[in-house]
């Protein structure tokens, strides 16, 4: 995160046209990543063995496009469209692929020393 508290992406060449109008992405910014209220991490779901599920929750996430727009003229004028989002729940599904068999053959203590787990 910057100093202003938001995760930016900076786009170069992305560019749309219709008409006599052209749009250019040139940036955008997640600001409201540091208002979390609840995390849940890593929770096994029953219904499927291979999934990790995460949720967070956000007070407050605002997404702002800064965008150039700009006619075949030459006239561009630099413009922000920016969304607020309020109380978001974003959950992420974690899919894993694991040999059982591999896994199961692992002993214990082999966990706690790397070195000696053998594949």
């Amino acid at each position: 995160l910057d100093t202003d508290g938001a995760y930016t992406i900076n786009f170069n060449g992305i560019e749309f046209a219709a008409l006599d109008l052209e749009l250019k992405l040139s940036a955008v910014k997640v600001h409201g990543l540091d208002s979390i209220l609840a995390v849940d991490p890593l929770v096994f779901v029953s219904t499927s063995p291979q999934m990790l599920m995460n949720s967070f929750q956000f007070e407050t996430l605002q997404i702002a496009f800064e965008v150039e727009v700009g006619s075949n003229s030459g006239y561009v004028k630099p413009m922000t469209i920016s969304y607020e989002l309020q109380d978001i729940i974003a959950q992420v599904d974690i899919h894993l692929a694991l040999d059982l068999a591999i896994l199961e053959g692992i002993q214990l203590g082999s966990i706690f020393d790397i070195d000696h787990i053998a594949f």
